[in-house]
């Protein structure tokens, strides 16, 4: 039997939901917080990635890999300022 190392990794995120915009990161900040307001993933082609759903893929190369992820503020209806918080988890896919 041969055995290979993954050639490619993706992640999926885990985390409170939204209620009016299903798919991003509810704010969790509690009193303070501002209204309206959650956070979209990102994911390593630059596409929104829900929670819940697996990235796309980024091949991995020996040696140290960046999976390049980023998030944004989103309004969900007129935003108030406040705090703002969310927690994810995430899960690592390899293939």
């Amino acid at each position: 039997m041969i055995l290979r190392s993954a050639q490619n990794a993706a992640i999926i995120f885990n985390g409170q939901q939204d209620a009016n915009q299903p798919g991003s990161l509810a704010n969790t900040a509690g009193a303070g917080s501002a209204t309206n307001v959650a956070l979209q993933i990102y994911g390593p082609d630059g596409q929104a990635l829900n929670i819940g759903e697996t990235s796309s893929t980024v091949t991995l190369n020996d040696g140290e890999n960046v999976v390049p992820l980023s998030v944004d503020y989103i309004a969900t209806g007129a935003a108030t300022a406040g705090n703002v918080t969310a927690t994810a988890t995430f899960s690592m896919v390899y293939s």
